[in-house]
């Protein structure tokens, strides 16, 4: 009996996720340089290597293009609490995992990440469009959510005193400190990022034991 039905049914969904972050990275690229409405579909479709109807059935219109990048970017929040569990295994202090990973490489992750600017183009948008702010909102939310979770893991490992306020608000601050980070990426891009990931521990450590 032949293996092709079953390798077929394997591959597909493989070949469906390339095809669509082949659009999501074009989207990108493009909603950078030309900006949301600037990028017509027909742009887009160049860019991706792939006609417009093919990317219609990935996605039902450019908000559908904009949630999944927003969606991707919020994976990182996933990877990062993934990571302080996994430094924290020994030692069972998350906190310190959380205040120790700010070291040079992730300094150069926030600083040099190209979707700063994306993201600014996609908040600029959702000041415009309601069905962007929807979007922004709801992946807000879950980012934040994620944030909650990583301190309240923290809290209850260290066996401190949970207090959901202190806990909201820290996350929130924690959240905006890495976002305003990454906005002077943008601006001053020759800082000192030695020194800075030595303040930035700080900060976190005043942030966390607050």
């Amino acid at each position: 009996m032949s293996d092709k039905p079953q390798e077929q049914k394997e591959t597909e969904p493989c070949r469906a996720d390339a095809r669509r972050l082949q659009v999501l990275d074009a989207a990108s690229a493009c909603f950078r340089r030309h900006g949301f409405h600037g990028t017509s579909m027909a742009e887009l479709s160049k860019a991706a290597g792939m006609s417009v109807g093919h990317i219609y059935h990935y996605f039902a219109n450019k908000e559908a293009i904009i949630a999944a990048i927003v969606e991707r970017d919020n994976q990182r929040a996933i990877e990062i609490g993934r990571e302080i569990e996994e430094r924290s295994r020994d030692s069972g202090d998350r906190f310190a995992a959380m205040i120790e990973m700010i070291d040079r490489s992730v300094i150069d992750e926030v600083l040099d990440d190209p979707n700063t600017a994306l993201m600014m183009e996609i908040a600029a948008e959702a000041a415009r469009n309601e069905k962007i702010a929807a979007i922004i909102h709801c992946e807000s939310e879950q980012h934040q959510s994620c944030s909650r979770d990583m301190l309240l893991a923290a809290y209850r490992a260290s066996g401190r005193e949970i207090d959901t306020k202190r806990i909201e608000s820290q996350a929130i601050v924690v959240d905006a400190l890495f976002s305003g980070l990454a906005l002077q990426g943008l601006h001053n891009p020759n800082m000192d990022r030695d020194t800075l990931a030595v303040i930035l521990r700080a900060a976190l450590g005043g942030i966390l034991s607050a």
